[in-house]
């Protein structure tokens, strides 16, 4: 958003600037209070150096074999997806569908969705940082990533025309050197299954005072014949980082 006005939910564009960024937390934390998809955070160019060298690390033919038999040795099927493909056999496209590098710093957060549109398996990186050998407080620091339970994920969660509250059951907090898949699009040629839902609690201010902070680098794969529907990939394109 620019920080003027409440952006519309259709639109998807992403908006990266270093101009009138406290309206534009504002803007954010009115969608946040409305229920609608918003966030604040850090991002890095696309450009930078970092960036292309995740995305080349993340998109290589090793990374995508170790991720591949992650993928293979885990039964995602128990978390309301199916396979890629429906010979049960996995395979990643080359390229990444996305990929940034963020920070949440004091008050930043992510409110709840369920990436559909961006790829069929996503992966986060924590990078947090902070002194010595200690942990990321969840308490004092905030900026815990939770997930939806998977029986509660019903598309729009809508009931007698409300929307239903969110029953989180399983809350990750930042750490060092981690990394998580999970599956968000998947299809077996007649229902689309999306999710899970899941959001970036805000970061408490304490977090910083005492050295600590969010760092994290978040993308998403494609399937090699994936089968996702023209218009979910022009919204994919809408927010995507490059």
């Amino acid at each position: 958003n620019d920080g003027n006005e409440i952006v519309q939910k259709t639109n998807n564009a992403k908006v990266r600037s270093l101009e009138n960024i406290d309206a534009r937390n504002v803007t954010a934390q009115k969608l946040r209070a409305f229920q609608q998809f918003s966030y604040a955070k850090w991002e890095l160019d696309p450009s930078h150096a970092l960036v292309n060298e995740m995305e080349e690390a993340f998109s290589s033919e090793e990374m995508r074999t170790r991720i591949t038999n992650i993928i293979e040795g885990d039964n995602f099927s128990n978390h309301g997806h199916n396979r890629n493909n429906r010979n049960g056999v996995v395979r990643l496209a080359p390229e990444l569908s996305d990929l940034f590098v963020t920070q949440y710093s004091a008050g930043d957060f992510l409110t709840p969705h369920d990436d559909g549109v961006c790829g069929n398996w996503a992966f986060v990186v924590s990078l947090m940082d902070g002194p010595g050998e200690e942990e990321w407080n969840v308490d004092d620091f905030g900026g815990t990533l939770r997930f939806e339970c998977p029986l509660n994920h019903v598309k729009y969660r809508q009931q007698n025309g409300m929307r239903r509250p969110y029953q989180w059951c399983e809350s990750l907090s930042p750490s060092f050197n981690s990394l998580l898949l999970f599956r968000t699009y998947s299809s077996d040629g007649k229902k689309i299954t999306t999710g899970p839902f899941h959001e970036v609690l805000p970061v408490k201010w304490k977090a910083a005072a005492e050295g600590f902070h969010r760092f994290g680098a978040t993308g998403w794969y494609m399937d090699m014949n994936h089968d996702m529907p023209d218009l979910f990939l022009a919204e994919r394109d809408k927010m995507r980082a490059k």
